[in-house]
């Protein structure tokens, strides 16, 4: 199961995306001691400011500092001490977590996109542009990733080219869904508009491992019967992708309806302390969701291996 890439991912804001990310990141690394990766590709830095604190972030973003962010991965020269282990303290100390890495996010990644399409056109003028050529920018090129048991990568709520490229360069993808009739709706049009982007990257062979849905996460979960309601419209809908031949989805993608990410106040209280949970508050119903999670995903990734 070593050498995983996991994008988590959906193109609509406020689902626990970023909760999702860096508690299972933090819990592979100290419940099953796995040499972790969390990779944030999201200019806003939520996964950044959250394990590095405001003033360690803010001093990344210095001109000379941009070579240590995600921005260096996409310019092909990201180096091993980009990776900042937030955590690598005194082996007694109470926070000691040597195992979790993070590639943190700037805010100059808003250019990414421009820097891109500028590489393209460029391409074009030249004659060696190829159709898709926008979604590799990562491709093998990132070799120092191999040495990570899991790579996560924190995706931002959109998908751009800096989005579709981690779409492309992972083995999994991981969709965090609040079961409500909003992001239900969305999670839908999301999965569409992935399989357009994939479907002639798969048809031209441009691909060397075809992404798939490893599946839905249920987040902000409430109890309610709506939010039981939008859990069966979930399995429903990835039952219907199944049936279109989605190149996405397969018989193996699964909702996790039975690990569900509840609501709590410890979340954001997390937060503020610049901690994952498992540090904040490993002993409360917040953190066995997210060990429950974390043992769910790690058997599906086995079951698929």
């Amino acid at each position: 199961m070593s050498g995983k890439i996991i994008s988590f991912i959906n193109f609509k804001g406020g689902v626990g995306k970023t909760t999702l990310s860096v508690n299972v990141a933090a819990c592979l690394a100290k419940e099953y001691h796995k040499k972790v990766l969390l990779i944030d590709l999201d200019p806003q830095s939520n996964s950044s400011i959250w394990l590095l604190g405001p003033e360690r972030w803010t001093k990344l973003n210095t001109r000379g500092s941009k070579k240590k962010t995600t921005l260096a991965m996409f310019m092909g020269n990201v180096k091993d001490d980009a990776f900042i282990a937030p955590f690598d303290t005194a082996p007694d100390a109470d926070n000691y977590l040597p195992d979790l890495h993070l590639l943190p996010a700037t805010f100059h990644m808003v250019r990414l996109e421009a820097a891109i399409l500028q590489f393209a056109n460029k391409r074009r003028l030249d004659g060696n542009y190829r159709e898709g050529d926008e979604y590799f920018f990562l491709s093998d090129d990132v070799k120092v990733l191999k040495d990570f048991d899991f790579t996560l990568i924190d995706c931002p709520p959109n998908l751009y080219f800096g989005t579709c490229n981690a779409v492309c360069y992972s083995d999994y993808l991981l969709i965090p869904c609040i079961p409500d009739s909003l992001s239900t709706s969305g999670l839908r049009l999301m999965i569409y508009e992935l399989a357009n982007t994939i479907s002639p990257l798969v048809e031209q062979d441009r691909l060397k491992k075809t992404p798939s849905v490893l599946g839905v996460a249920i987040t902000r979960f409430k109890g309610t019967n709506e939010h039981q309601t939008g859990m069966n419209i979930i399995e429903n809908m990835i039952s219907d992708f199944r049936t279109e031949s989605n190149p996405l989805v397969d018989n193996k993608t699964i909702v996790f309806r039975d690990q569900q990410i509840r609501e709590y106040t410890d979340h954001s209280e997390a937060v503020k302390d610049s901690l994952p949970l498992c540090f904040y508050a490993p002993k409360t119903s917040a953190y066995r969701d997210i060990k429950a999670f974390t043992d769910a995903m790690l058997s599906t990734i086995k079951e698929r291996s």
